[in-house]
């Protein structure tokens, strides 16, 4: 009669099956952690011997299976990690992704570059973007509306900010100023009535959406508006992690105004009366009122980056202009000026003058050069 394995053997057989799994991973790390990045590789490859040797601990021990579930969550979080990078790798190398996540690095290089925080590893999702801040990764969506979505990253980069950006007064260095100023915003929503468990997430969310907006101008709330808020209701409906859509909206216009008044450059204040706000009334039938959190948010956000980071708020419109203008005509290289973020404001000043999204996919690929070109630029 066939001899049925025990608890211990059943334990060993699953523990061996994650090791030929992690087995696999290894023989994948030096593709998914490319040139460039070995200190994400090394970290990569010690969690992954790690994982590797707790077969023969757990297979062991007494309470191996109490801890298995905990190990094969762990092991799940670095599989969907390793396999993301991967993903990234290989749709850039096979040039599936058009150019996109060079363009899409590119641009979050630039803004890590001027918070002067630690860098991003960007990953790909089929879902929306998304930050993991133990990863330190930004997970962009492919496919997706490829360099129209760029704006996006900078609402993740936001999150990143908000963890890692330090205060510059030395005395001060461990304090995170953004974070202050989510829970500051925090306390607004609660007095407001959300209640705590939606509280800080909203916060969270509302300031992410004033970063991005101090990096990418107009820009983003005009992304936001052409291709990711919904409809009335929808957009005035909240749930769990984020505010409602108007809300979000209403964030973006006080922080145009508010560079405006802080600045003295009129340009923020005219693309909102002249842009954000016409789209805003189209697609919602009105423009989203303030509320005293979203106040909180705006300022408060101008205030602590121009502070902090004033390198980060974005005023290069001129060359925008000209990119659009370069966009045009075709032209094969950018302005010489060109930041990555002119490139993307000038991609959407493009777009927005063009009903007819028929030269999309050739402004598009050119978009990509022109952000290949700014780096090259900037290389030694």
């Amino acid at each position: 009669m066939r001899t049925m394995p025990d608890s211990t053997g059943l334990l060993r057989m699953r523990l061996a099956g994650e090791a030929a799994r992690m087995s696999d991973l290894q023989r994948l790390l030096p593709r998914a952690a490319a040139a460039g990045t070995n200190s994400r590789r090394v970290g990569l490859g010690d969690r992954l011997l790690r994982h590797q040797t707790w077969a023969q601990a757990l297979a062991a021990s007494e309470d191996g299976w109490t801890r298995l579930t905990d190990e094969l969550a762990r092991a799940d979080a670095l599989v969907d990690e390793l396999v993301a990078l991967l993903m990234t790798q290989l749709l850039r190398e096979s040039g599936l992704a058009e150019g996109t996540f060079d363009a899409a690095e590119a641009f979050l290089d630039e803004l890590v570059g001027l918070a002067g925080i630690p860098g991003l590893v960007l990953g790909q999702t089929q879902e929306l973007e998304s930050v993991d801040h133990t990863r330190a990764s930004v997970a962009m969506r492919f496919p997706g509306a490829r360099v129209w979505d760029l704006p996006f990253l900078a609402h993740e980069f936001g999150h990143h900010a908000t963890a890692t950006l330090r205060n510059l007064d030395p005395g001060l260095s461990d304090n995170r100023p953004l974070a202050a100023t989510v829970t500051a915003v925090g306390k607004a929503l609660a007095d407001a009535g959300t209640s705590p468990a939606r509280a800080e997430a909203h916060a969270s969310e509302l300031v992410a959406d004033a970063v991005a907006t101090l990096c990418c101008g107009a820009t983003y709330p005009i992304a936001c508006l052409c291709l990711r808020v919904p409809p009335v209701p929808a957009a005035t409906q909240a749930n769990q992690s984020h505010p409602a859509w108007t809300t979000r909206i209403a964030v973006t216009r006080i922080v145009l105004d508010a560079l405006t008044e802080e600045t003295k450059r009129a340009g923020y204040r005219q693309m909102r009366e002249r842009v954000v706000d016409p789209l805003a009334r189209t697609l919602l039938g009105r423009v989203p009122d303030a509320s005293p959190a979203a106040l909180e948010a705006a300022r408060r956000t101008v205030r602590t980056v121009r502070r902090h980071r004033p390198g980060l708020v974005y005023g290069d419109v001129d060359a925008a202009i000209e990119v659009a203008g370069f966009l045009v005509r075709l032209d094969p290289v950018p302005p010489q000026d060109a930041t990555v973020a002119a490139v993307v404001d000038g991609a959407w000043r493009w777009r927005l003058d063009r009903v007819d999204p028929a030269d999309d996919e050739a402004v598009g690929l050119l978009v990509t050069r022109y952000c290949a070109a700014v780096v090259k630029r900037r290389s030694p």
